[in-house]
């Protein structure tokens, strides 16, 4: 059960390998070849993104961490705090993003096919989680 909480606190958008279920998946939901290559760039760009956001995330964990090693009661902790709930949004709405412009390259039959996929993944992760 902690792992699945953690995962739910945390940012929504993986840091990497974000839509290459898509690729992968390419057979089974029917991908043309002229459809490969924008998702493609569409994931080489948000994971370009999410390893900047991921770093600085990274940076102010660690100076949070250390701040409140020193001084719980620190001023300057919630000002951290906040400033990394930010770079999480921006992560999160970033793969968003990427997620819509993928998704406007596949047909709806592709679509849905993907979100069943996805969703039969899910639930295997959860089972697997919850034991």
């Amino acid at each position: 059960m902690t792992n699945l909480l953690a995962a739910a606190l945390g940012p929504i958008g993986p840091i990497d390998h974000a839509l290459v279920d898509i690729l992968h998946a390419g057979t089974t939901l029917g991908l043309r070849m002229d459809q490969k290559p924008g998702i493609a760039a569409t994931c080489a760009g948000y994971e370009a993104d999410a390893a900047l956001l991921a770093q600085r995330a990274t940076e102010l964990w660690t100076q949070i961490t250390a701040a409140a090693d020193r001084d719980p009661s620190d001023a300057g902790l919630e000002r951290l705090l906040v400033e990394r709930r930010d770079v999480l949004l921006r992560l999160d709405g970033r793969y968003l993003a990427a997620r819509a412009t993928a998704y406007r390259d596949l047909e709806p039959r592709q679509r849905a096919a993907l979100v069943e996929l996805r969703q039969a993944s899910r639930a295997r992760t959860l089972a697997a989680l919850t034991g």
